[in-house]
């Protein structure tokens, strides 16, 4: 693949294309708008690049969101959790990824990693682990390889209040994804959602 050079006009050729494709799932399209604004307004282009583009022994790490849609497009242009979420993974790894992949296609799941990639500079991989969106993280054929352990899961509530990242491991991607949806409806003091706190406002 010949790397490519990814710029505003090539981001909403991506969220238009990614919403057809992802078969309904991964959020409307009018969710991506914040997202598209984010990125004009970064100007920081990303760099596509294939599988086969990268270096023997590079680590990708996949980004996505994952929840209620609605919950997120209530929450800003929700570009600092995925990279907090990113951060945090790195982080827990002897060696920092090299580049970001998307986890799948869908309109905003499209997006969210190029946020990443445009945030930290790394080329995005132009790869995904199901060619639509995906409704359990077990569906994922990135689990042929090694199981989505461990992952990072951050929220950025709308109402400003400190975010919340909670790292999960198990040795299978069915596990995770029951870990990753009882955290997703766990809820606090007042009754809210703690990764959704958005819904409240």
């Amino acid at each position: 693949m010949t790397l490519k050079t990814l710029g505003p006009a090539e981001f909403e050729h991506l969220a238009i294309g990614a919403c057809l494709l992802g078969g309904g799932g991964g959020g409307p399209l009018t969710g991506a708008a914040p997202l598209l604004d984010y990125l004009r307004a970064q100007g920081q282009p990303v760099t596509l690049i294939g599988v086969d583009d990268l270096p023997t022994g590079i680590v990708a790490a996949a980004v996505a969101g994952i929840g209620a849609p609605n919950a997120a497009t209530q929450s800003g242009d929700f570009t600092r959790a995925p990279l907090q979420a990113f951060q945090c993974y790195a982080s827990l790894l002897a060696q920092a990824p090299g580049a970001v992949l998307p986890a799948e296609v869908a309109t905003m799941n499209s997006l969210i990693p190029a946020v990443v990639a445009a945030q930290t500079g790394l080329p995005l991989v132009g790869a995904d682990s199901a060619g639509r969106a995906l409704p359990t993280l077990n569906l994922a054929a990135f689990n042929l390889a090694t199981p989505p352990s461990p992952l990072l899961l951050a929220n950025q509530p709308a109402d400003g209040s400190e975010s919340i990242s909670i790292t999960l491991s198990a040795p299978s991607a069915s596990q995770t994804d029951s870990l990753v949806r009882a955290n997703l409806t766990a809820t606090d003091d007042s009754g809210y959602s703690l990764f959704e706190r958005e819904r409240r406002l």
